[in-house]
């Protein structure tokens, strides 16, 4: 064992190394004076201050600092600043913290033990306060005039756009005493949805399913009496508002409809309860959808309307890298069910069935580099305010749409989830008020359900 070569203590410890190019020197620290030497040799490390222990002395402006490391005792706070000769007529001490902890050795028997370290730091500023230059920062000067750039410089070209609806759950309960029927769907928000429709005039619109509710047809909730025979005039009001979508579209503009869960409980009803009209078609076009199916009952055909399905394989390409469709996972939480999906996402997807909205990117690496996939969710259109039956009386759901821009093919794509707040919503800077359009209803349909009074 090495002795300290100031007070020939055989207590030292590792103090790291010195390198000179490739040469490594290890260094030891005494444990008892603190006094640091080489471990190959005795010779002595001279301390850059003004004391001999492990000390540094940083002045900054008015400011200052000393740090001190000390194996044994450590020093009062006037040891230690006369130790670095500070003087004190020109520094005041603001702050003065110790702390301690233990450091392990062996001693010349080989025998170990532990002995106590101090961190000491003292912070100090100037009693009269000195000058400091401080570099001056100046503006920025533009020479000249600023270049001129084209706006349509920025255009590569004008990007198609798609409108993507969510469910609305067209639905009633009747009240057994007046007749009246409650609707599960907001009519302003879908009013607000016409109104953009004619006024974005997309080159597509995609319908993400579970437009009807169907709750008389449903095997997993108990059907209250005030369900029954309200499927009437869910079919006549989702009529009327896909006949006002195709109205204020060109005819050309294609319009799919996805299969829902809800959509699919007419049929599982039918296969269940009525299996001899499963699948039973019009005399006169037996190769069209069944009779007892929501795209006849609907008249999606005469509208012009593509319905896909059956739930859940039910998809829309918007182009090569992005996909509708209804959706089947829902997870409690704002923002967990697109967490859940991007787990497993192998393209980007825009879904319903969620009634959020919600919207997560995800980046993963591939051999030709990083790919982005997007999950979306624009809401609903039904009423957030637990007229809908569900599972919770106050439930976490918003009101919305989205509209996507795309490129044809592998290109890019950008999803916009509009909110609509109390039947209105802002679509491209301008805000669209929807209206309880229950008089038009009427007026166009002549159902007497929808008279008012």
């Amino acid at each position: 064992m090495l002795s300290c070569p100031e007070c020939g203590s055989d207590q030292s410890v590792k103090n790291g190394c010195k390198y000179k190019g490739k040469d490594k020197r290890p260094r030891r620290k005494c444990c008892r004076c603190g006094r640091e030497f080489f471990g190959d040799n005795n010779e002595t490390i001279e301390p850059g201050i003004a004391c001999d222990r492990s000390t540094e002395v940083r002045v900054h402006g008015n400011e200052s600092a000393v740090e001190a490391t000390v194996f044994g005792e450590p020093p009062s706070l006037d040891e230690l600043l006369a130790e670095c000769k500070v003087d004190r007529s020109v520094w005041e001490v603001t702050n003065y913290e110790i702390r301690r902890w233990t450091t392990p050795y062996t001693d010349k028997h080989k025998k170990p033990g532990l002995i106590p370290c101090w961190h000491v730091k003292v912070r100090m500023v100037r009693k009269v306060a000195v000058h400091t230059e401080f570099p001056a920062v100046q503006p920025v000067q533009f020479v000249g005039a600023l270049p001129q750039v084209p706006t349509a410089a920025f255009v590569r070209h004008e990007l198609p756009c798609t409108l993507v609806v969510p469910d609305a759950h067209v639905g009633f309960r009747r009240d057994l005493s007046t007749g009246h029927l409650e609707p599960f769907h907001d009519r302003k928000a879908m009013d607000v949805v016409l109104k953009a429709a004619a006024y974005l005039q997309p080159e597509r619109v995609v319908i993400l399913g579970d437009m009807l509710d169907l709750p008389e047809f449903s095997d997993k909730f108990i059907k209250s009496p005030e369900f029954y025979f309200t499927f009437q005039p869910a079919l006549v009001e989702l009529a009327w508002f896909l006949g006002q979508l195709r109205t204020v579209l060109n005819t050309d503009v294609p319009i799919h409809y996805i299969e829902g869960n809800h959509e699919q409980r007419l049929s599982n009803s039918i296969a269940q309860h009525l299996i001899a009209a499963y699948a039973i078609a019009p005399a006169f076009a037996p190769k069209s959808a069944p009779a007892m199916s929501v795209p006849s009952l609907l008249g999606l055909e005469e509208l012009g309307i593509t319905y896909e399905g059956p739930y859940p394989s039910g998809r829309v390409w918007i182009n090569d890298n992005l996909v509708c469709s209804h959706g089947e996972i829902v997870r409690n939480g704002s923002g967990e069910t697109v967490k859940t999906m991007l787990s497993e996402a192998r393209a980007s997807e825009i879904v319903g069935h969620v009634h959020r909205s919600e919207q997560a990117t995800v980046t993963r690496w591939a051999k030709k580099g990083p790919v982005s996939y997007t999950i979306t969710c624009p809401g609903t259109l039904a009423r957030i305010d637990g007229t809908v039956p569900a599972n919770k009386s106050h439930v976490n759901w918003q009101q919305g749409f989205s509209i996507v821009y795309y490129e044809d093919g592998n290109g890019k794509f950008h999803t916009i989830n509009l909110p609509i707040t109390d039947g209105e919503a802002i679509v491209n800077g301008r805000m669209f008020q929807g209206v309880d359009y229950v008089d038009r209803l009427f007026a166009d349909t002549q159902y007497e359900p929808f008279r008012k009074g």
